[in-house]
């Protein structure tokens, strides 16, 4: 079992929120927490003619790429240096926005 699992399964209905809203949890996020149930489908909606159908409108996937799967060195070492990137980007951002 998860741990977030766990650890929501200990809160209960009447305790704080642990978002720290102040709300009870069942007045809060306790709803996120129940099952899901099944929805209804509508009726699908027809397209106006004017519109152009995307290309994966037939098939509904994406899989006509013109990028090769497999990356030669220097593909790979951008994405590397591009990933190493946004990581210090995303760590100075939250270092500035941290309580």
């Amino acid at each position: 079992m998860s741990s977030s699992f766990l650890a929501l399964s200990k809160i209960r209905p009447n305790d704080p929120c642990w978002c720290g809203s102040g709300n009870k949890f069942k007045r809060c996020h306790k709803p996120s927490t129940d099952r899901v149930q099944p929805g209804e489908i509508s009726a699908r909606r027809s397209v106006p003619e004017g519109i152009e159908r995307p290309h994966y409108a037939d098939h509904g996937g994406t899989d006509d790429r013109t990028e090769p799967m497999v990356k030669d060195a220097d593909t790979l070492d951008r994405m590397r240096r591009t990933g190493s990137a946004a990581a210090e980007i995303l760590r100075e951002v939250g270092n500035a926005i941290s309580p």
